[in-house]
């Protein structure tokens, strides 16, 4: 899949970025809750499940130095990318 900047953007515009969807589910939700899942797009090749573990496991070292103030029962253990991380900042 190929994401293109957004078209609001004055020139020069970043070029477009080849992506690799991986949908991920949370596997120890609590009893009462349903499962968080969330769909993480990697620009590194992702061919296989190792592949997708790998990447999973670098972005989830991302939120060890952040610091998220949970503002809802499900945010509170989501892990939920942000536009203007693809983007540098432009969105």
């Amino acid at each position: 899949m190929t994401l293109h900047p957004p078209a609001h953007l004055a020139a020069p515009r970043p070029a477009p970025v080849a992506v690799h969807a991986i949908l991920m589910q949370e596997v120890d939700a609590p009893g009462d809750q349903e499962p968080v899942r969330w769909l993480l797009l990697a620009t590194f090749p992702v061919a296989t499940a190792d592949q997708a573990a790998t990447c999973l496991r670098w972005y989830t070292y991302r939120w060890l130095c952040r610091v998220c103030k949970p503002q809802s029962a499900t945010m509170g253990r989501s892990l939920t990318p942000r536009p203007r991380d693809l983007w540098g900042g432009a969105v």
